[in-house]
């Protein structure tokens, strides 16, 4: 699994599962909040989905504010987990 790959999930997730209004904004460099507008109960509808769908493994302990910024940090934080997972 690589960044690419991960990012590839999140727009899936989002565009699809999600339905988001603003996925035209999607970049690796969006920011989550200021350009998708994502609140924070789409925050945790966007990691159930991605265990449940996508099978990431993220612990509640593990969660950094820093991680939601924007979709690269988040994208880089995933990875990170799941690179820890194996």
């Amino acid at each position: 699994m690589n960044k690419q790959h991960v990012i590839d999930d999140l727009y899936l997730i989002m565009k699809d599962d999600m339905q988001l209004p603003h996925m035209d904004q999607f970049h690796a460099n969006a920011r989550l909040n200021q350009d998708l507008y994502l609140d924070s109960v789409q925050f945790l509808q966007l990691l159930l989905n991605l265990e449940l769908k996508k099978g990431y493994n993220i612990p509640d302990d593990a969660l950094s504010g820093e991680a939601f910024v924007s979709v690269d940090s988040l994208a880089e934080f995933l990875l990170s987990l799941q690179q820890e997972a194996v």
